[in-house]
């Protein structure tokens, strides 16, 4: 039986990112600079591998910007970016 994900389901994930990411409005890397701050896609690559520290009195707060292979290209969303930038510069007090 072939399954197909469902993807309106939050819950179909692949290392903890959701593939809603699909739904939403897609930005290659290599384009980056069209996002606010224009952050080159070495930057874009360091975000998904090594994440930021959103609180840099805890190690355990790195943030990730979400990310998707298509073709082989690393794909990364309008939302997605802005849900990280965001969850940087989040304040709890």
């Amino acid at each position: 039986m072939n399954r197909q994900p469902d993807f309106n389901n939050d819950c179909c994930t692949k290392a903890g990112i959701s593939l809603n990411l699909l739904r939403e409005i897609l930005v290659p890397f290599d384009e980056g600079r069209n996002l606010p701050g224009s952050p080159t896609k070495s930057t874009l690559r360091n975000w998904r591998d090594n994440g930021v520290l959103a609180d840099r009195s805890d190690p355990t707060s790195r943030v990730f910007i979400e990310s998707i292979r298509i073709g082989g290209r690393p794909f990364t969303s309008i939302q997605a970016f802005h849900r990280f930038i965001s969850k940087i510069n989040c304040d709890d007090s």
